[in-house]
């Protein structure tokens, strides 16, 4: 594109040039046909047509260079926005971290929301449940070397986060929600319950799936390897966690 816009400028520098060189070359044609004083009258015609072409030019190649930088400048506050603009998006709807979640829901119980302790504390127990059987199936592959299993983690860290965003909401409430208030309690007591009440079916399906890998790991050289079991387990946590979100 920059190049297409100095186009116009090289030809009047061309055509400023062309003008001082035809002049001289004709010098002697044109003092013979025309005399001494036209030739002279044209020659300052010509240098100030070519001097005016020259100006043009440089306040083409400024304005140019000065858009161009403008430009830069425009995208560049674009592109910082829409940086901003993303990061923003990624803060929400990034990998949530199970120990943080935790930690504010044990914040709560311990301040301003221990009214609510009884459904605080089955949603905290939810989620150490799930780090149980994050660690019961890490023992469970690392023990038989079913390396070729590792894909089964990412089920139960998809279960993981399923429990952190509902917890999340909930606590998103108990920010803006007043605990003094008796309505705000009652609320955030329904909003708690429905938290614990989704993910207990995701926790009730992980440890099924866990049995059902326990039982293909044992069935290892039979003609039966209960494939088709662990195969449905796994696709009804998918398929549940599909419909949730």
């Amino acid at each position: 594109m920059r190049r297409k816009q100095n186009v116009p400028i090289i030809i009047l520098l061309l055509l400023a040039a062309a003008a001082v060189a035809g002049i001289s070359l004709a010098k002697d044609a044109i003092i013979i046909q025309m005399g001494v004083v036209f030739f002279r009258k044209i020659r300052l015609a010509t240098c100030i047509a070519a001097g005016i072409l020259l100006v043009i030019a440089l306040l083409s190649m400024i304005l140019s260079a000065r858009r161009q930088s403008g430009k830069n400048d425009l995208q560049g506050e674009t592109s910082s926005g829409e940086n901003v603009s993303q990061e923003a998006n990624l803060s929400v709807s990034s990998g949530l971290d199970a120990v943080k979640i935790q930690g504010l829901l044990q914040e709560k119980l311990e301040g301003e929301w221990r009214v609510c302790d009884h459904e605080i504390k089955s949603c905290l127990e939810q989620m150490r449940t799930m780090d149980r059987y994050q660690d019961k199936l890490n023992r469970l592959l690392k023990e038989n070397g079913a390396d070729a299993l590792n894909d089964t983690e990412e089920i139960l860290e998809k279960v993981e986060q399923y429990l952190c965003k509902n917890v999340r909401k909930v606590l998103n409430y108990m920010n803006v929600a007043d605990p003094r208030d008796l309505s705000d309690q009652e609320m955030i007591r329904n909003k708690l319950k429905n938290c614990e009440a989704a993910n207990s079916v995701q926790l009730d399906q992980t440890q099924q799936f866990l049995f059902a890998l326990t039982e293909f790991l044992n069935r290892q050289g039979d003609e039966d390897t209960g494939t088709d079991m662990l195969e449905m387990y796994r696709q009804t946590i998918l398929d549940s966690l599909n419909l949730e979100n």
